[in-house]
């Protein structure tokens, strides 16, 4: 025979049955109200709607939520319900109509199995949250190479930013077992705005570099007197390459060292080969580059870990985001590397995620330049300029003649500067040895050398539009914090109250989690245990809808 031995009531247990509050599992009730153990069931299909306690209706009238304990003869049950009514059956006696609690009957007799996560308390989800805005907090770190105001290492204070010049070209080199091959020589070289020095490896001598104003002009190719048909690529980047050395002043000037790279690696010194006074460095002698042979350097700091609220965003050279530090892992460090082929030429970016970088990795391309406007050298290496220089001190010589002849000089002097037709040079001196034509003679030559000028510049400043003006202020590949807006973060702090960390992931057993608590919402999740169909149901909708259990 089933009979109640015992009935606890309370007044109030701390949340409503509508609330997206639910006690975990095994949560212990506050102390009851009242407890009573004479208890009358009005009938047995009204066991778990109605019952009659012997009990005044004054002391339990405000009763909201009961606890049944029922005897089946050989096993003990506990039931909670929630109480619809109380009403006076008698001067002693009092009516409680109630339904039962799903929720704290039977969720620690359920197994939950597969479902979709989609909030939850733990902070290995992705939040995935929607600030309104997204500011820059700070600059960690930029990808560069620059002189230090400040003698501290760890100083990121920079004066004078540096860029450096990459170049591709063709070049030839005889070998016993192949004789003439064509090789990609992938060189670089140093540019700021003061002078720059860099030292050769096998000699140990300094020597000048390329200067800011033959970059921005682009000109470079033809200070190094090189045939620009032989460049097959030019690019700037703020990175120089690995393992360099020295200052860049003329008394400790720039330079490689050596190591396993030394077959690979030395100072190219222009003026062997072609009286150019400017040098770079010459990294690699490759037919293709091999990314293996570049080395990588890095940046190290603790507590690099994306959230809710901060984000670790790789920018490029204009501030544009490259790429982002994944959600909640933390990253020990970035490592960053210049790889160069004949025709291409970048920075490669990587998380350090506990070691291995988990094959995540972003290409940042490196500033191209133009080497087809450059007409001047153009100009330089078709034969051209030979031809009319040539064509020019025939005119001077010609004119020069004319005038001496008109202004009264000797047949004897005429002859000698037609034997010797060595230029202008000589011109000027014949007539400042005796020529009355001397200042009309030095007009004309001056005004030849000044269209000479213009014409060099003119074709000079035809690469000028590449951006020269801001990269040399500062831009650079850098690793920057972003900070969430105020009122965003407020909003989410509310939100992960109520709801809890949005997450979108199925996973096969929930148990763990639910059993957990905190706040949950799981959908299409699957109820088992032996437990009635509609209670099932009950905890299923529940935690599709979210609930906070406390």
């Amino acid at each position: 025979m089933v009979k109640i031995t015992q009935v606890r009531l309370w007044n109030d247990v701390g949340y409503l049955e509508g609330d997206t509050c639910a006690p975990k599992i095994g949560a212990l009730l506050p102390t009851p109200t009242y407890i009573s153990t004479d208890v009358i069931i009005p009938s047995k299909d009204r066991l778990f709607s109605e019952l009659q306690l012997t009990v005044p209706h004054n002391l339990v009238d405000s009763a909201s939520y009961i606890e049944i304990t029922l005897d089946y003869g050989n096993e003990t049950y506990v039931y909670y319900g929630w109480v619809d009514e109380v009403s006076i059956r008698s001067e002693e006696r009092t009516n409680i109509s109630y339904h039962i609690d799903h929720w704290r009957t039977y969720i620690d007799k359920c197994t939950f199995k597969g479902g979709y996560l989609e909030n939850s308390t733990s902070s290995d989800f992705p939040q995935q949250f929607a600030m309104n805005r997204w500011s820059v907090d700070r600059v960690i770190f930029r990808m560069e190479n620059s002189e230090r105001l400040s003698t501290d290492p760890q100083s990121h204070i920079s004066d004078r930013p540096m860029q450096w010049l990459y170049f591709s070209l063709a070049s030839t080199e005889a070998t016993a077992e192949l004789g003439i091959q064509v090789l990609s020589l992938l060189c670089c070289a140093p540019i700021r705005d003061q002078d720059t020095y860099i030292k050769d490896v096998d000699t140990a001598d300094s020597h000048k570099t390329l200067t800011l104003s033959d970059v921005v002009l682009n000109r470079w190719d033809e200070v190094l007197k090189m045939d620009p048909k032989k460049i097959k690529g030019a690019w700037l980047s703020p990175l120089p390459p690995e393992a360099l050395g020295g200052t860049g002043t003329q008394s400790d000037p720039f330079y490689l060292r050596r190591g396993s790279y030394e077959d690979r690696r030395s100072a190219w010194k222009c003026a062997n080969k072609s009286g150019s006074n400017a040098s770079v460095f010459v990294c690699y002698k490759e037919n293709s580059a091999d990314d293996s042979q570049f080395m990588e350097r890095g940046y190290s700091e603790s507590g690099l870990k994306s959230d809710d609220t901060t984000r670790f965003v790789i920018t490029g050279f204009d501030g544009e985001p490259i790429g982002e530090l994944p959600w909640g892992v933390e990253v020990s460090s970035i490592k960053y590397r210049m790889c160069m082929s004949v025709t291409s030429c970048y920075i490669q970016v990587r998380p350090n995620i506990n070691g291995p970088a988990e094959g995540m990795s972003w290409t940042i391309p490196c500033m191209p330049l133009d080497m087809l406007e450059n007409a001047w050298s153009s100009y330089s290496y078709s034969g051209q300029k030979d031809y009319d220089r040539s064509m020019r001190n025939t005119k001077l010589v010609s004119g020069a003649l004319s005038t001496i002849a008109s202004a009264g000089g000797t047949s004897a002097t005429v002859g000698s500067l037609l034997a010797q037709n060595k230029g202008s040079a000589v011109l000027g001196t014949a007539i400042v040895q005796g020529s009355s034509g001397f200042g009309l003679m030095e007009t004309f030559i001056e005004q030849q050398r000044r269209e000479q000028l213009v014409q060099r510049q003119s074709a000079s400043l035809l690469g000028t539009g590449n951006g020269f003006d801001g990269i040399y202020y500062g831009r650079s590949p850098a690793l920057i914090v972003m900070k969430g807006d105020a009122p965003s973060i407020r909003r989410r702090a509310n939100n992960l109250k109520q709801y809890g960390y949005t997450v979108g992931e199925y996973k096969d057993d929930l148990n763990s989690l639910i059993r957990a608590g905190g706040t949950l919402r799981i959908s299409d999740l699957t109820v088992l245990g032996d437990v009635p169909a509609e209670s099932k149901r009950y905890i299923k909708n529940k935690l599709a809808q979210g609930v906070r259990m406390i």
